[in-house]
């Protein structure tokens, strides 16, 4: 156990990273940071309590405590809240972090618009995430490595997917993408080796780097007719893709964006694409 002085101010980057058997009870009202990684691997950490003056909290602060499951803070604190253990901006409209050790079926509070950059990530007890109407973007990492993660609905104003925002989430067994998402990123379900559906809306026109690699189990794939440019190994890894239609407006296919797609015996490719 430790005991922090009265008049620190910043818990810098990598502070007590490593520090399995620390235990923190209470963090003293002068401090204002806590960087990236503080107290990551700290394995007996179950509980943080955020004092009133914390105006910037790394989104890896927390990263790899397998038994934090809550995060408190002052209701003096102006900038940050807290809602069941789980750390959100005072107006809760953006969540930054839920506990890892915290599992099964979890709504998010209504007033949320914003999932930030790794606010799920890691949470190997997840099992299910039921996002408000209003939400609009899902961050970089957000739900990356749930390993129990099996329903995730994307509400329809979403207009942006992060960086591996689902990547590796084995469960995950079928995905919808809104209106709202013009392109999927870099990432966004790599490694989901359990997704055997996704449903495209028809204005999507981009799919990233890498997007659905790994995605062994993806079979019937209809590709929107918007679509414009399929990125770097894409699909690579599909081995259970067997035949793909390739729309009419299609001008990019990326290296590799079809790798070891071991299943894949057609493959219609349209007048439009001018570079593979």
């Amino acid at each position: 156990e430790v005991t922090v002085g009265a008049g620190l101010s910043i818990i810098d980057s990598n502070a007590f990273h490593g520090c399995g058997r620390l235990t923190i009870p209470e963090l003293p009202d002068s401090l204002t940071q806590i960087g990236q990684h503080a107290f990551r691997h700290c394995g007996k950490l179950t509980e943080i309590n955020i004092p009133p003056a914390v105006n910037n909290i790394s989104s890896l602060a927390f990263d790899d405590c397998p038994n934090l499951k809550s995060i408190k803070v002052s209701e003096k604190n102006p900038t940050y809240a807290s809602d069941d253990g789980v750390l959100l901006n005072k107006a809760k409209q953006i969540l930054y972090r839920f506990p890892p050790a915290k599992g099964g079926a979890y709504k998010v509070p209504e007033s949320v618009t914003q999932i930030g950059n790794y606010a799920f990530y890691r949470c190997p007890k997840l099992t299910s995430v039921d996002m408000p109407d209003g939400l609009t973007s899902i961050g970089n990492y957000a739900f990356r490595e749930c390993a129990a993660l099996g329903s995730a609905s994307i509400p329809e104003k979403v207009t942006t997917l992060g960086s591996f925002a689902f990547a590796s989430c084995p469960k995950l067994k079928s995905v919808q993408i809104p209106a709202g998402v013009k392109g999927i990123g870099s990432f966004v379900f790599q490694g989901c080796k359990g997704l055997k559906s996704v449903e495209f809306h028809e204005k999507l026109t981009s799919i990233g780097q890498s997007a659905f690699q790994g995605c062994s189990a993806l079979t019937g794939l209809l590709l929107p007719q918007q679509l414009t440019s399929i990125g770097n190994g894409a699909f690579q890894g599909c081995s259970r893709l067997t035949a793909l239609t390739l729309p009419g407006k299609l001008a990019a296919i990326g290296k590799g964006a079809f790798k070891n797609c071991s299943g894949l015996t057609s493959l219609g490719i349209p007048d439009s694409v001018t570079t593979i």
